[in-house]
């Protein structure tokens, strides 16, 4: 589902760590300006270990190579036209002023690791997305 948010809105997202993108997206338009934020308690489970939304460093998975280079593992990432060129952090919370884009939900991990995050129900996050735009 693809929300376009007015001035002044919000809404939950609900993100999956197993889906490559989310299938909740926000649609920017151009000169809106919007707030992406995750409540910092959220827990989400790689194989065992619990990691919020600002991911946790794992050598690792650096290693075998993230999707956003510039973000921990399993950190809340967002990406532009459903690209991971175009990938960047959100973390706990990011402002974006790019436009003319839709902007789907993630997390930040291996394309080959992909197992682990189908056998591990716990990978569901929140995150509140606020369209600052003037009207």
């Amino acid at each position: 589902m693809i929300y376009r948010l007015q001035p002044g809105e919000h809404q939950t997202l609900i993100i999956d760590a197993k889906d490559i993108y989310s299938p909740e997206q926000i649609a920017v338009e151009k000169d809106e300006k919007y707030e992406f934020a995750c409540d910092e308690t959220q827990r989400w489970k790689d194989w065992f270990i619990n990691s919020g939304p600002n991911g946790y460093p794992n050598l690792l998975a650096r290693l075998w190579g993230l999707r956003v280079k510039s973000a921990k593992c399993f950190c809340l990432c967002g990406a532009y036209n459903v690209q991971d060129r175009d990938a960047f952090p959100i973390g706990s919370e990011i402002k974006s002023e790019k436009s003319g884009i839709k902007i789907i939900s993630t997390a930040n991990w291996n394309y080959s690791k992909k197992f682990n995050n189908l056998t591990n129900p716990v990978k569901q996050g929140f995150l509140i997305c606020v369209n600052h735009s003037t009207e």
